[in-house]
């Protein structure tokens, strides 16, 4: 059950929150009183292995608070960094509770899906793929012609965003999505070239770098958010803000 007041909730799930900081293979973040857990791995069944000890532990607290957690209001997705590499025919179940929760191996596209479930984002998302269409194609033709990039290597562009996370007192408050007020984009391939995607809109200060399938996405996908409403803000004893880089 959720609290009227989100700090308040927030408050009587801390012992969750720092139990979860101790599973390695997951993070957690909460929005309000949504917890959202997420892993990384080789493929469908590497993310589910580093998922399956963190939904353990969550089915462990909600008993011992006798809390019945309701599987029909979670959802699993799974976000691939290139298009080659999947098989739709893949699916893994996660165990939370006494049910299951199925995730399918298909990639989400760039922009061009809901990416996020967070309010707003989809539709932004959608507007943004349509501006952005042009100067893709126009990246492609420059990437082939200047930096020797296959058809196959362009097939999907990527976006990965920096969570900034600040400690409060022990309390975590007030996180938004940066992705819902992109500012400004510009994609770059290697070091050879780059173009700007000419997006704008109400809040300033925040640029996108995309890039299309290179080794590392951790590496070369940043969304730089400065402004205080794009902060992840999480339950911790430090003080002091630190980055969190998820792709």
């Amino acid at each position: 059950a959720a609290s009227r007041d989100p700090q308040l909730f927030l408050h009587r799930v801390d012992d969750l929150l720092r139990r979860l900081d101790n599973i390695s293979s997951a993070s957690a973040l909460m929005y309000a009183d949504d917890p959202t857990l997420l892993a990384s791995g080789a493929d469908i069944h590497a993310c589910a292995a580093a998922m399956q000890p963190a939904l353990s532990l969550i089915t462990t607290w909600a008993a011992e608070h006798k809390l019945k957690i309701n599987g029909d209001k979670s959802e699993a997705a799974l976000f691939y960094t290139s298009s080659h590499t999947r098989s739709d025919e893949d699916t893994v179940n996660l165990h939370l509770g006494s049910g299951n929760l199925r995730i399918q191996s298909r990639p989400v596209r760039l922009l061009g899906n809901t990416i996020d479930r967070l309010p707003n984002f989809g539709t932004h998302a959608s507007t943004t793929a349509k501006q952005t269409m042009p100067r893709r194609y126009q990246l492609r033709v420059i990437a082939q012609a200047r930096a020797r990039a296959s058809h196959h290597t362009m097939r999907s562009f990527l976006i990965g965003y920096v969570h900034i996370v600040l400690f409060h007192n022990g309390v975590a408050v007030i996180p938004c999505l940066a992705p819902t007020y992109l500012h400004h984009m510009e994609v770059r391939y290697r070091d050879s070239c780059k173009t700007s995607l000419g997006l704008s809109t109400s809040t300033e200060d925040t640029s996108v770098c995309l890039a299309a399938n290179l080794p590392s996405l951790r590496k070369i996908l940043w969304l730089h958010a400065r402004t205080q409403y794009e902060r992840y803000i999480r339950l911790h004893d430090h003080e002091d803000p630190r980055p969190l880089i998820y792709s």
